[in-house]
């Protein structure tokens, strides 16, 4: 038991390691910078690339053990990649961060009380997986009526 205990551990300071350091060299800015030059944007929406960069960054939610892990390695990428495309830097950071958080229900985990309830045997992986997503969905759904039109009304939100 311990075994496991130590490997995340590990796995978790590398990822937040390898976030860090890339952040300290400006790889994100390399990136942004590439991106911007090679990729034309100018074709894409703002609404309709944060809408694809939400779902493709809870798509690899999947591949993360915790959410911390998760906001130190995907989001720089997906807001990397609005800045290339001229998102603007407020709208980037409320969607992405709100979504990093709500898309902890996809997997049994991602959050603190997954593994406790997982662990205890209360519901089988491939529905813990499937009410999972549901539940993100449904929580992105919400949020995208409620949430950011309000953040519109209060100035927060300029991409609509």
């Amino acid at each position: 038991m311990n075994g496991q205990i130590w490997s995340t551990l590990i796995w978790y300071g590398g990822i937040l390691g390898m976030a860090g350091a890339l952040n300290k060299f400006q790889f994100f800015n390399w990136l942004a910078g590439w991106l911007e030059t090679y990729i034309d944007f100018s074709s894409f929406s703002h609404i309709g690339l944060l809408i694809t960069l939400v779902f493709a960054g809870t798509a690899c939610r999947y591949l993360f053990v915790s959410c911390g892990a998760y906001m130190a390695s995907v989001i720089p990428v997906q807001y990397t990649i609005g800045l290339a495309a001229g998102l603007p830097k407020m709208d980037m950071f409320l969607v992405f961060v709100m979504c990093g958080v709500m898309g902890a229900y996809v997997t049994h985990y991602a959050n603190a009380a997954g593994p406790v309830l997982f662990g205890a045997g209360y519901v089988p992986l491939k529905k813990w997986w499937a009410t999972g997503l549901f539940m993100t969905l449904v929580s992105y759904v919400i949020f995208a009526i409620i949430g950011v039109p309000y953040w519109k009304i209060l100035g927060l939100f300029s991409s609509l």
